[in-house]
């Protein structure tokens, strides 16, 4: 656990026992249920912010005090429905900000992922697009830029065949978890193939930018071989 996780699940933890204190101010020693309440969205909030939907375990623990202590207080007394309905406004007020911080989590992996794949489409276009390079140096160039563009960089490695020749990554492993693409360029198979060493699923997007490269390097090869010839 990294220092600003420690520091979030600490202030959490003190929020929930500081609501839990106040609850017993309130309803044990003033005997009253009025306001307090409203300090269960602080904790609820940022727990809900900051871990989304496990975060919810705060406004669930928060509303089973609300609804509890004061019968425990008060042998034989119901539940009020007053309380009752703050219960359910915190715990709706969970879920929407666990939904919300959800979404814009969401919309940030995809941001970074796009960044990523634009980083990596570019560094193999400047690769690929220097005249003195021959198809070995491309291929070799290409190959780490390629693992760099995936989602999990550390846990991708690369292959690439091209006319039976093969250039590969220093950590290239084959594994069950692979997405590979193929093009022929003048009667030669052209190949990439990108593995995860661990179990974890391709997304839509690394598909089509495997296509792309793919696409890339046979324009370049294809020219290549044209001014060869």
């Amino acid at each position: 656990m990294n220092e600003q996780n420690k520091f979030k699940l600490i202030l959490i933890s003190i929020l929930v026992l500081g609501s839990i204190f106040i609850s017993y101010v309130f309803i044990f020693i003033l005997e009253t249920t009025i306001v307090y309440s409203h300090i269960f969205y602080v904790p609820t909030i940022l727990s809900c912010l900051w871990w989304k939907y496990k975060g919810l375990f705060v406004p669930i623990l928060l509303s089973t005090l609300m609804l509890f202590l004061p019968i425990v207080q008060t042998v034989g007394a119901i539940l009020s429905l007053d309380n009752l309905l703050r219960a359910l406004l915190l715990i709706c007020v969970g879920i929407v900000v666990s939904y919300l911080s959800n979404k814009i989590f969401v919309a940030e992996m995809k941001l970074k992922g796009r960044v990523k794949e634009l980083n990596c489409l570019y560094g193999i276009n400047k690769a690929i697009n220097n005249p003195n390079s021959s198809i070995d140096e491309i291929l070799n160039g290409t190959l780490e830029r390629i693992r760099c563009g995936w989602q999990y960089p550390n846990l991708a490695c690369a292959r690439i065949i091209y006319d039976q020749y093969e250039y590969k990554t220093l950590n290239f492993k084959t594994t069950p978890w692979t997405l590979s693409q193929e093009l022929d360029v003048y009667n030669k198979m052209l190949k990439i193939e990108i593995n995860y060493l661990e179990n974890i699923p391709f997304r839509a997007e690394e598909t089509t930018l495997l296509k792309e490269i793919l696409t890339q390097i046979k324009g370049i090869f294809e020219l290549k071989l044209t001014w060869l010839n």
